[in-house]
C-alpha cells in the first residue's frame, strides 16, 4: 500500500518541482510572488527559460570547429597570454564566449596554472552557473567568477544571462599589472 505523499505528485504549473496552493495563487511558495517565502526567481525553474537558455548559450559560444577555440589553445599552451587576450577582445566583439568546461580545460590541462590566465578565461565563461566547488577551481576563481559555485537559480532570471564577474579588457590588463608587482 503507497502512502498519500507516494501517490501525489508535485503540481506547481511554473517549477513542476513543488506542490501548488491557492494561498499562493496556484503557484508553490517558490513560484508566488510571496517575497517572504520566494527565494529564488521562478524562471530558473521553468522548463521553457532552460530550453531558451541552453539555446542561447549553444548560439554565442565557441566548439572545437570554431577557429577561436584552436588559436585559443594553441596560445594558452605557449603561454602567451598577450596573444590570448587579444583573441577574446575579439571574441567579445562578436558575442562569442566560451563553456565552463573548455575554461577548466584550459585552466588546469593546457599551459601553465597561473593567476593572470585565471583571471582571462574566467572572464570569457559564459555559463558560470555550472562552476561547482567540487571540480578543480580555486577559491578566486569561483568567488569572482562562479557566484561561490552555488549555481544560477539566485541571479540568471534572463537571457541572455547575468555575466558573473565580467571583466573588461582594461580591467583584466589592470589585475595582470596588480599580479606583476605582487610577484604572482
Amino acid at each position: 500500500m503507497t502512502s498519500l505523499l507516494e501517490e501525489l505528485k508535485p503540481d506547481c504549473p511554473i517549477c513542476g518541482k513543488y506542490f501548488a496552493h491557492d494561498i499562493f495563487d496556484g503557484k508553490c511558495s517558490r513560484c508566488s510572488e510571496n517575497k517572504g517565502i520566494a527565494t529564488a526567481p521562478c524562471v530558473w525553474y521553468s522548463q521553457e527559460f532552460q530550453r531558451q537558455l541552453t539555446e542561447y548559450v549553444e548560439e554565442h559560444t565557441i566548439d572545437e570547429s570554431s577557429h577561436y577555440y584552436q588559436v585559443l589553445k594553441y596560445h594558452i599552451n605557449k603561454n602567451n597570454l598577450d596573444v590570448a587576450l587579444a583573441i577574446c577582445r575579439e571574441m567579445k566583439k562578436e558575442k562569442l564566449w566560451i563553456k565552463h568546461d573548455f575554461a577548466l580545460q584550459l585552466l588546469r590541462h593546457i599551459g601553465i596554472d597561473h593567476p593572470k590566465k585565471s583571471h582571462l578565461i574566467c572572464s570569457m565563461i559564459i555559463d558560470w552557473w555550472n562552476m561547482k566547488k567540487n571540480d578543480a577551481w580555486n577559491g578566486f576563481e569561483l568567488c569572482y567568477y562562479g557566484n561561490f559555485g552555488e549555481g544560477g537559480a539566485g541571479h540568471v532570471n534572463s537571457v541572455p544571462p547575468f555575466k558573473m564577474g565580467w571583466s573588461s579588457i582594461k580591467d583584466i590588463k589592470r589585475m595582470w599589472k596588480n599580479i606583476d608587482e605582487r610577484g604572482r
